[in-house]
């Protein structure tokens, strides 16, 4: 597919020859599935228009912006970016971040979507008919289970070894392509806690307070009030808090705090800051305050859990 932009070239395939650079003017259509590896502490993608991608990070935090809307990727989740959809990628970190993203040919997904809804005798007489609408996942964090935690790894595996494993890379994006989806359905089952007749208005309802969630994964270190998260959403602020709440059985306040604990157990962990720098970093401006909601969490103080 000719030559890529610096970006690109800095990701290490899993097969050669299946690249593809929107910035070079290739055809999403001429695409074909392939995965990609790479670290870094410092790196800053440009904007990019992506094939169905899912993109996840194994030991640090990574910044995504994709269609506007703010991502921060870490060890515990990943991110669908649709196919089409503009994005741009980030990374600033003390230590290096390994991070993994698997592309997909156009159709694949709806392939395996019809191979697991649609009975045996059907697949028999139509094994090469793709039919339905196109399948669109919601571009929020979904949270990364132990099931596809280790497709990931062996993805990571095959492409940092450098073996040339075909027939098993195959295998892994389709079981990958698979679990997608099981999460994707999981992930509208949050439909059901949402007070609304229409399921539309739900599904609207669930994607504003889900962008509202991702901007504070992406923000977590500023001063975020109900306001502004309510104004993300495009809600009144007792209707955000109020839906939010029963969405993901916290109040935005705990979860806010959650995130920022989380930073810091990593930050602890991965860096040899001081604790009271990691205090500030985090967002928290008393440190008292820090130590308290730390040993609430982990169990112990911040420097107990760095020992």
């Amino acid at each position: 597919m000719g030559s890529i932009c610096p970006y690109c070239s800095s990701l290490k395939p899993a097969l050669e020859g299946n690249n593809y650079c929107s910035n070079l003017g290739h055809r999403i259509g001429d695409s074909k599935t392939n995965a990609f590896y790479l670290k870094s502490n410092n790196l800053n993608s440009g904007e990019h228009k992506s094939r169905l991608t899912v993109r996840t990070t194994f030991d640090a935090y990574q910044y995504y912006q994709v269609g506007g809307t703010d991502h921060q990727l870490n060890a515990d989740n990943y991110l669908i970016v649709n196919e089409g959809q503009m994005y741009f990628n980030e990374i600033e970190s003390e230590v290096p971040a390994e991070a993994l993203i698997v592309a997909f040919k156009p159709g694949e997904v709806e392939m395996v979507h019809q191979a697991v809804s649609k009975n045996a005798e059907y697949q028999l007489e139509n094994p090469y008919e793709i039919t339905g609408e196109p399948i669109i996942f919601s571009e929020n964090a979904y949270f990364k289970d132990q099931c596809i935690s280790l497709l990931f790894h062996d993805l990571k595996t095959m492409i940092v070894s450098g073996n040339d494993q075909k027939l098993k890379f195959e295998e892994t994006c389709l079981e990958l392509l698979e679990r997608m989806l099981h999460n994707h359905s999981s992930h509208l089952k949050k439909l059901d806690k949402i007070d609304a007749v229409k399921t539309s208005t739900k599904e609207e309802l669930l994607r504003r307070v889900g962008r509202a969630k991702d901007f504070m994964d992406a923000h977590f270190k500023e001063n975020i009030t109900i306001t502004d998260l309510a104004r993300i959403a495009t809600l009144s602020n007792f209707h955000f808090l109020r839906t939010f709440s029963k969405i993901f059985r916290k109040t935005p306040h705990q979860y806010l705090r959650h995130q920022r604990l989380k930073y810091a157990a990593h930050l602890l962990e991965k860096s040899s800051l001081p604790v009271s720098v990691i205090s500030s970093e985090c967002g928290f401006e008393n440190h008292s305050a820090f130590g308290r909601s730390f040993k609430k969490v982990f169990g112990q103080s911040p420097s107990t859990f760095r020992k």
